[in-house]
């Protein structure tokens, strides 16, 4: 290399240094690197692994005594494991988060499957599907459940968290045992929870609680290899399974769901009303085709 190469490259390199230099010093100095060694670079490219770090960023801010545990593989009952993206242990209780890293619109109810992702390039239209968030979720927490049944009067907290460029979509939740939220709404929810909580841990149960759970953040190579080969034979198991042909409400497409009038001159009578009711008021009769 000439003098000018070498001169270039010095520049370029007190350029990366000055303007990026403090966010890279600054996510080594992370608890996240250090519980999961994922180099810097790898992490700009990993986009799940993005969004589990700037869920970690988030609560950095809450206040209180806390610990994180990062990518934790809790056993399932059949000999199989489930991987948690982000747990906080803190003095309101466990926060259990699922990260979805996703951009463009999000559709989904508690009670399908799957929820799907739209994407507009240019003039084309991209949907894709990805499992239900919130069961996962409650699979999740099914599991610290028993994995950590010595302490059965523990708070759980549910989290979904998309990033902040999304648009959530027609999200219908059954039950309020989850948040489904962008990740410039998480640090308020989780604080106006741990306000509310009832839970009161001192530092010795956090600590007690990240000792019993810190083992599985440290699974071998062999091991997560094995977790995603299980996962992809799930995913192969739901392609073949025949899926059953859903009605769609014409004027919004949410889902339309089967009710019976509980009163006024049709009461009793059967009839399709739009899963996305009081937003969307479109009714069918059963007798006509959707």
């Amino acid at each position: 290399m000439s003098a000018l190469d070498w001169l270039g490259l010095l520049i370029f390199g007190l350029l990366c240094l000055l303007f990026g230099g403090r966010r890279v010093l600054g996510y080594y100095c992370s608890a996240y690197y250090r519980a999961t060694r994922v180099p810097y670079w790898t992490l700009r490219s990993d986009k799940g692994k993005a969004g589990e770090y700037e869920v970690y960023r988030k609560l950095r801010a809450l206040r209180g005594y806390k610990k994180f545990l990062l990518n934790c593989y809790l056993p399932r009952t059949d000999g199989a494991t489930t991987e948690i993206d982000v747990i906080l242990l803190h003095s309101s209780g466990i926060h259990v988060f699922e990260s979805k890293n996703y951009k463009g619109f999000i559709y989904g109810s508690g009670l399908r499957t799957e929820w799907s992702q739209t994407l507009f390039r240019g003039q084309n239209k991209v949907k894709n599907s990805f499992l239900n968030p919130m069961l996962q979720n409650e699979l999740h927490i099914r599991c610290l459940k028993q994995f950590l049944w010595k302490y059965p009067q523990m708070r759980y907290f549910s989290y979904i968290v998309f990033e902040d460029q999304c648009t959530l979509n027609s999200i219908t939740l059954v039950n309020t045992a989850h948040q489904v939220l962008k990740r410039r709404e998480l640090l308020r929810a989780v604080r106006k929870n741990a306000k509310k909580s009832s839970t009161k841990l001192d530092r010795e149960t956090i600590d007690a609680l990240y000792a019993q759970l810190y083992p599985l953040t440290q699974v071998s190579e062999k091991e997560k290899q094995q977790h995603i080969e299980h996962i992809e034979q799930r995913k192969n198991v739901r392609v073949f399974q025949p899926r059953v042909q859903r009605k769609r409400c014409p004027e919004c497409g949410g889902e339309l769901v089967l009710r019976t009038a509980s009163r006024g001159k049709y009461r009793g009578e059967s009839f399709y009303g739009c899963s996305n009711y009081p937003r969307c008021r479109y009714i069918q009769s059963v007798e006509r085709k959707a």
